[in-house]
């Protein structure tokens, strides 16, 4: 779960900055889940969406944005729904969904 708190005392590039690195962990985690749910390695993954395994490994620990152009594969390559890797699944279990 994304935590907020503490952003109000930042500047607003500051804030801008770090919700930008939260939505990379995110995005990361959740990629991160479905191939460890599927019991995919990364090299597997990284090579049926078109990158490195380096860059692969970057994206899972929220260090790197992935080009747009690399989400439908990378999606593909999971088999999950493009969204899976946008929706919060923490927030719908914590709603009950």
């Amino acid at each position: 779960m994304i935590n907020l708190q503490g952003l109000g005392s930042m500047s607003s590039t500051e804030e801008r900055r770090e919700l930008k690195r939260l939505e990379r962990e995110t995005f990361g985690h959740k990629v991160r889940e479905a191939r460890r749910a599927r019991g995919l390695k990364q090299a597997d993954v990284a090579e049926a969406a078109g990158m490195s395994r380096v860059t692969l490994s970057k994206v899972e620990n929220g260090e790197h944005d992935l080009a747009v152009s690399f989400v439908r594969p990378l999606a593909a390559a999971l088999g999950v729904p493009t969204a899976e890797l946008f929706t919060d699944t923490d927030r719908e279990r914590a709603d009950g969904r």
